[in-house]
């Protein structure tokens, strides 16, 4: 059975970088699972990837890695224990450095959970939608308030290329492309 993470859940990478998962969503030719996700550390760019992929590389936030398990049992292998001349010296005023950095990174993860928690939730269903009828829909319903991370996700989702223009200009031609989609798409094989 294939586990199918929660829409809004929280993961982490391997270096501890913050994503939130936005929703999952199929590919729009090939109907692979896609997990559609937003980085919450620095750009707060939108990323889709397989979903496979997407949970082999990424851990729930709040799960441990399995060295930081050991170090909390008190375990320790061998082969991970630096050897002396692997050991580094902590400077004087290093510490301060680091929580600032720390405090930074806090800052940049509040920052892109606050524009995550502005997307419009119509686009949710947007990309949970299957039908292009209904697809074309709820695409008009936010067409008029639509904002470039926004449309940027629609690009991603749909597989198509970026489009030049301003925000209105992208929309219509999302929209072209929609309609396109509901025309030809259920009648193919018939």
């Amino acid at each position: 059975m294939e586990r199918i993470p929660k829409t809004g859940a929280l993961y982490r990478d391997e270096e501890g970088r913050l994503y939130q998962l936005l929703t999952v969503a199929e590919h729009a030719r090939t109907g692979e699972k896609m997990a559609v996700y937003q980085c919450l550390w620095d750009s707060c760019r939108v990323y889709a990837d397989g979903l496979p992929l997407f949970l082999e590389n990424m851990r729930p936030e709040g799960q441990l890695r399995e060295e930081d398990q050991l170090r909390e049992e008190g375990q320790h292998r061998e082969e991970e224990q630096p050897g002396p001349e692997s050991q580094l010296e902590i400077q004087p005023g290093s510490q301060p450095e680091l929580q600032a950095e720390s405090r930074q990174e806090n800052r940049k993860e509040e920052a892109c959970r606050e524009e995550a928690a502005q997307l419009n939730p119509l686009l949710l269903d947007f990309v949970e939608e299957e039908d292009y009828g209904k697809r074309l829909d709820i695409f008009r319903k936010i067409k008029g308030n639509i904002t470039q991370q926004e449309l940027d996700i629609l690009y991603e989702i749909l597989d198509l290329f970026h489009k030049s223009g301003d925000v209105a200009q992208q929309a219509d031609a999302v929209e072209s492309y929609l309609k396109m989609q509901k025309k030809f798409d259920g009648t193919r094989l018939r």
